[in-house]
């Protein structure tokens, strides 16, 4: 008997080592399956920041594309209302005399026949000034105190007149007739005032009154 109870023991004391091996056996292989899944839920919710950074990353590149597209079209598009209004403007204002260049005074060009001296360029000079030919042709031969003849062309004057003397008397005409007090640009034309002859400038918009008639033969 005695022998059969220490063996009882010995059976029962196996089986609980046994049953406490199991037991931890099964609580290591819990405890790994929960690690396991926390490491699935913590690979989870890792991901998702990528994932969002990788959006907001897309749509500023797709807004910084949209405003470059925006900027070029604002730069290739011309303002047509701008451009025709513009463009209206100058097609009304009269064509300037000088056309934005330098504009000297007309050289006279002068030839002797006989005792008679002839300004070959008169009708040059007239287109130049924008002025009536009959206009300067009085004005020269009051102020040269000579008597001429002209074909509209040239002129031909009693005397003999030398270049500086009738360079001079245009020279004067332009002055007082042609070239504004203001800008003192030629682009100028009369307008008349009941009896008042005015002198406008197309530039700058001066007005002056010049007597015209006493320089008239």
């Amino acid at each position: 008997m005695g022998r059969s109870k220490s063996a009882g023991k010995k059976e029962k004391a196996g089986s609980t080592a046994s049953e406490g091996k199991q037991k931890k056996g099964g609580d290591k292989k819990g405890a790994s399956k929960t690690e396991e899944k926390i490491e699935e839920k913590g690979d989870v919710k890792s991901g998702q920041p990528e994932a969002e950074t990788e959006a907001e990353l897309r749509v500023d590149e797709e807004n910084l594309q949209i405003e470059k597209e925006r900027k070029t079209l604002m730069l290739d598009t011309p303002n047509f209302e701008y451009d025709f209004l513009l463009n209206n403007i100058r097609e009304k204002l009269a064509k300037p005399l000088s056309s934005g260049e330098r504009w000297a005074i007309p050289t006279v060009d002068v030839i002797y026949e006989g005792k008679s001296t002839v300004l070959k360029n008169f009708s040059e000079i007239v287109s130049k000034i924008r002025r009536d030919s009959e206009h300067l042709f009085g004005y020269l031969q009051k102020e040269l105190g000579t008597s001429a003849t002209t074909d509209k062309v040239r002129v031909i004057f009693k005397g003999r007149l030398t270049q500086k003397q009738i360079q001079d008397r245009i020279n004067a005409f332009i002055k007082e007739f042609v070239l504004c007090n203001e800008c003192k640009k030629p682009d100028t034309h009369f307008e008349k005032d009941d009896r008042v002859t005015i002198l406008v400038c197309e530039v700058c918009g001066a007005k002056r009154p010049v007597n015209v008639r006493k320089a008239i033969k």
